[in-house]
């Protein structure tokens, strides 16, 4: 009884084991890996960067805020965006 229970789970460990081999691989997007090779650009680029303490130069975060409110009221009329041309802004015409 004891050898069969054991080849039960023999059996079952080996079909779990060849199934998990069947699988497709995995497709990958088009900008896998741009994170990695940036900063490894970057750190060509300027290798001592990791010991400059100095803040990063940006927004506040109030400014940032500010910023986030206006792009997050755009998509609630975007037409808005679109009344008046590029091109002709400014332009004056006959």
């Amino acid at each position: 009884m004891k050898s069969l229970s054991l080849s039960v789970i023999g059996a079952v460990s080996l079909v779990a084991l060849l199934g998990t081999g069947c699988t497709r691989p995995t497709t990958l997007g088009a900008n896998t890996g741009m994170a990695y090779d940036l900063a490894k650009q970057n750190e060509i680029l300027d290798p001592l960067a990791a010991e400059k303490l100095d803040p990063v130069v940006g927004l506040d975060g109030d400014a940032a805020a500010i910023e986030m409110k206006t792009y997050r009221e755009t998509f609630e009329n975007p037409d808005a965006q679109f009344g008046k041309s590029v091109v002709s802004s400014g332009v004056q015409t006959k």
